[in-house]
């Protein structure tokens, strides 16, 4: 036995996050390991903070302000209700911002699967477009950009 249970469990943990495998995993508990205990104490109380977290019902980018039942694109009035891009993942959204081009809303539809067929998750949140397209634009609006 190399691990112990703990550290162990800390390694499957870390190798499910996207982008990180087993090896990686691993050399991220030994870099905690040795990291300043300061630093893993910020580390564990912003992680805590991560539960405070929610996804907003409209368009599914995080939502950090609690007081807020939307995040904050969807409640900036100067972006056009009519215009909404379709993204796979957050970072898409965060790349269409960064380019300040768009002006527009986003509906976030999440990880998709090889071949390009969505899950029942992700045929609601379509649902929800559909709903939120009939009832705040009597059905019509001006653009659907589909950056997938």
């Amino acid at each position: 036995m190399i691990f112990s249970n703990q550290t162990k469990k800390l390694i499957n943990l870390l190798a499910k996050l996207p982008g990180i495998g087993p090896r990686q995993a691993t050399r991220l508990v030994f870099h905690l390991v040795n990291s300043e205990k300061e630093t893993l104490t910020e580390l564990i109380k912003t992680l805590d903070e991560v539960k405070n977290i929610n996804t907003c019902p409209k368009c599914f980018f995080i939502n950090e302000d609690k007081d807020e039942k939307f995040c904050y694109i969807c409640r900036d009035e100067s972006r056009s209700p009519s215009s909404i891009a379709i993204l796979e993942k957050e970072t898409d959204l965060i790349s269409l911002e960064r380019t300040n081009k768009w002006r527009g809303r986003y509906l976030i539809l999440g990880d998709l699967k090889r071949g390009g067929f969505l899950n029942d998750n992700q045929n609601a949140r379509l649902n929800t477009l559909k709903e939120r397209i009939y009832q705040e634009h009597n059905g019509k609006i001006d653009e659907i950009l589909v950056a997938i």
